[in-house]
């Protein structure tokens, strides 16, 4: 075998180590015998080696951890009793701007009001003399004090009672949606049996006339 190899050999099977100088001596001396094979060598094994820090009593058993399951939040949507739903196949992008007011529109729409109300003063209040161009219905809490103080006067009332009845659930630990809105009906009843009689009206009178 080649001293270069006897050597390696010996530090490789051996658990002690040879200083570097001694190792030189040796070689230069022709004296191989420090790697003469040992018979009382114990061949070590993997599954027998543990390092020194550690002993049986550090050994842990792998603790498992299930994971908690979440359980996603309560979501709840309130629909109307009726719905009307139009489906439409294709729509194009002429047919989306026509299905809204544009600015210019609105403020067309303001104008024609304040030209409506010019006119409603200048024929002193007689809707007999307005022009036939022009409407006052909408326009009542413009042109009338009285109809003004009664539509400020609706609008308190039922904004009171809904943040009354807000208040009332707050304190009683509840929450009751469709109650406030009830509330809110209640109160907007009135207005809305107004609104179907005058238009009523303004058909009769509009079909006489024509």
């Amino acid at each position: 075998m080649c001293p270069l190899a006897m050597i390696s050999n010996q530090f490789n099977c051996h658990t002690n180590t040879y200083p570097l100088a001694m190792i030189s001596n040796m070689l230069s001396s022709n004296d191989y015998s420090f790697a003469a094979p040992i018979q009382s060598r114990k061949r070590l094994s993997f599954s027998s080696y543990r390092p020194a820090c550690e002993g049986p009593a550090s050994k842990k058993r792998r603790r498992v951890v299930t994971p908690t399951p979440v359980v996603p939040a309560k979501k709840s949507v309130r629909f109307a009793e009726e719905n009307n739903t139009f489906a439409f196949k294709m729509v194009n992008v002429e047919d989306l701007q026509n299905a809204w007011y544009q600015a210019r529109e609105i403020a067309s729409f303001k104008q024609d009001s304040k030209n409506t109300v010019y006119a409603f003063y200048r024929a002193n209040g007689d809707y007999s003399k307005l022009p036939k161009e022009h409407c006052i219905r909408g326009l009542e809490h413009v042109v009338t004090p009285t109809a003004a103080m009664a539509q400020k006067k609706s609008r308190k009332e039922r904004v009171t009672a809904v943040l009354y009845q807000q208040q009332l659930q707050r304190d009683t630990a509840t929450s009751n949606p469709e109650l406030l809105k009830l509330v809110s009906s209640l109160f907007s009843q009135q207005k809305s049996e107004d609104a179907v009689r005058m238009a009523a009206a303004d058909s009769t009178i509009w079909t006489a006339q024509f």
